[in-house]
């Protein structure tokens, strides 16, 4: 029977995590289609949490009348216990970034999500594990007593830490060790589609299915130690904290003078302005810290057949590469930063006993897929360096491809080339490593030095 009740853990919540991460992909869109499936999304991940947990407690001989709930029940308790989740990560964001840890702050506001997906840093997986814990507690609190309240949810956490702190500890190693397989497995997945002569249809397939197994693993195991360690708390008779805290009463007279002096419109009225101040400092100011300090890239390898440090030389075709649709092919500023970058090569103009040819890219474009601290990429860049044929004809396979983005509009094109190709020479561990919708990124500051001019 438990073996039955551990398999069904699995079936139960595996359809949910399926829809989350196809709306993980729409959300990319922008606009309000990615509002409502990052919405949806956070519903789907808590729906597969509920079922999970249910498996888990009654796996560990516990009872719970979570089993006996319907849909529109379940998406009723969803939308209870998420309001505090969400007022918790929401303030938590807020307070980090403000701090001036912009990245680290943006980053919490996905610490739901990170329960089920792989997060992009370790301090990412600690609040992911953390949220966890609370999200359960405040589910069988809503269970219990039909109300979900996240400061006595807190104190009850904190009664119980000599058995939960553990816990959230060994999940937040685990989400670490998953995520580092996970990287591993997306490289032969991401090999896969580049080079795979399958069929469209069987690549997203196979993609998709690497999704969310490990995102049901992740929510899974996340569960069975969290479900433990609380079973281990009643065992030891932690007691739950008292309904009458000093942290809710704290709360209750902050709640009281929001509604007694402002009225139940006017406190949302104030939400909202914090909620929409929070949003400009990102759109308006980190543009402006971007130019300030630099450039940030993001960059992504689409393939890397050559060996580019070993290569000894490199040619450029004359009207093959555009810098915002402009040819800068007898501008000698080009060999300059090329030069500057790759002093040990040799560089010729359409010299066609070279073996490897090297050409670029780079066009205004807005990329709302890719986004760094709400903004997305206007700036998109190619490099690349492929070998060809003793005749001087490319042979179309084999190259070392990068996908550059930046997030700050650059107008010239010597400046922008000169990042570029920073960019492009620049090694994955000189970068901070982020994985965003399936696709590894390399995010780095880049500064414009001037070169040739």
């Amino acid at each position: 029977m438990s073996d039955i009740r551990f398999r069904t853990v699995f079936y139960e919540a595996v359809p949910w995590l399926m829809f989350a991460a196809a709306l993980r992909i729409l959300s990319v869109e922008g606009g309000l289609i990615s509002l409502a499936a990052h919405i949806s999304s956070e519903l789907s991940i808590f729906l597969a949490f509920l079922v999970a947990a249910q498996r888990m407690i009654e796996l560990t001989k516990g009872e719970t009348r979570l089993g006996f709930l319907s849909l529109a029940q379940q998406v009723a308790l969803a939308r209870k216990v998420l309001k505090p989740i969400g007022a918790l990560m929401l303030a938590a964001s807020v307070t980090v970034y403000c701090l001036g840890a912009r990245w680290t702050g943006l980053n919490l506001l996905m610490g739901f999500d990170g329960i089920a997906f792989d997060q992009v840093t370790p301090v990412g997986m600690v609040w992911s594990a953390f949220l966890a814990a609370v999200t359960l507690l405040l589910l069988l609190m809503t269970e219990s007593t039909g109300s979900a309240r996240l400061f006595p949810a807190l104190g009850e956490l904190w009664q119980r830490s000599a058995c939960i702190v553990p816990a959230i500890i060994v999940v937040s190693f685990t989400n670490i060790g998953l995520s580092v397989i996970q990287g591993q497995v997306r490289q032969v997945v991401h090999a896969f589609w580049l080079n795979s002569s399958a069929p469209s249809l069987v690549r997203a397939l196979v993609f998709f299915t690497f999704v969310f197994i490990f995102a049901s693993i992740r929510l899974c195991v996340t569960l069975a130690i969290l479900v433990f360690a609380l079973r281990e708390s009643y065992r030891r008779g932690h007691a739950a904290p008292a309904s009458n805290t000093a942290a809710k009463n704290w709360f209750q007279r902050i709640r009281d003078f929001a509604f007694n002096k402002l009225g139940r419109s006017g406190t949302l009225v104030m939400a909202t302005a914090v909620v929409a101040a929070f949003y400009f400092s990102i759109t308006t100011f980190a543009p402006h810290a971007q130019s300030e300090r630099g450039f940030i890239a993001a960059m992504t390898k689409a393939s890397w057949k050559v060996d580019v440090d070993k290569v000894k030389c490199v040619s450029v075709r004359p009207n093959r590469d555009f810098i915002f649709q402009k040819s800068y092919f007898d501008d000698p500023r080009i060999f300059e930063i090329m030069q500057a970058s790759w002093p040990e090569k040799k560089l010729f103009r359409d010299k066609a006993e070279c073996p490897y040819v090297f050409s670029y890219n780079i066009a205004s474009h807005t990329t709302r897929a890719v986004k760094y601290l709400g903004q997305p990429s206007v700036v998109s860049m190619a490099f690349q360096v492929c070998p060809r044929n003793p005749d001087g004809i490319m042979t179309g396979s084999g190259c070392s491809y990068k996908s550059i983005y930046l997030f700050k509009d650059i107008s010239d094109g010597i400046d922008a080339f000169e990042i570029g190709m920073k960019a492009y020479v620049l090694p994955p561990s000189k970068g901070t490593t982020v994985v965003s919708n399936g696709t590894e990124f390399t995010l780095a500051r880049l500064s414009i030095e001037g070169i040739g001019k």
